[in-house]
């Protein structure tokens, strides 16, 4: 399944670090964050930004339903391969759609944006 942030994918999403960190706070309620970003040692910190995010003003102020949100999350989460493919150039985007993607777990990234290739090292 390939997520196309400001791309075009089998989902595409605006990219938007809210609605990245919304949907990575969502996995967190419903607790299905990667187990392996559980054991990190800053997670407890990525959790306190992820309680932040306000769910109901990020919903409305992204045209989204909780059910629509919901339906997405699951829908990433249950592929069986899943590449983020990212047009954006703003760090702090791109860094909260890496988190999202992180939490979810084996997550390949394409950056169409060349100064952010780093990341993948």
């Amino acid at each position: 399944m390939v997520v196309g942030w400001n791309a075009e994918g089998d989902i595409s999403l605006e990219a938007n670090e809210k609605l990245a960190l919304l949907f990575a706070r969502l996995l967190y309620v419903f607790d299905m964050i990667d187990e392996e970003i559980t054991k990190r040692e800053d997670y407890e910190d990525f959790v306190d930004t992820l309680k932040g995010i306000r769910i109901k003003q990020t919903l409305k102020d992204n045209n989204f339903s909780l059910a629509k949100a919901a339906e997405i999350i699951l829908e990433i989460y249950e592929a069986d391969d899943v590449k983020f493919v990212i047009n954006c150039d703003d760090e702090d985007v791109v860094r909260a759609i890496m988190a999202f993607g992180k939490c979810i777990g084996d997550v390949e990234f394409e950056f169409l944006k060349d100064e952010f290739e780093f990341y993948l090292v």
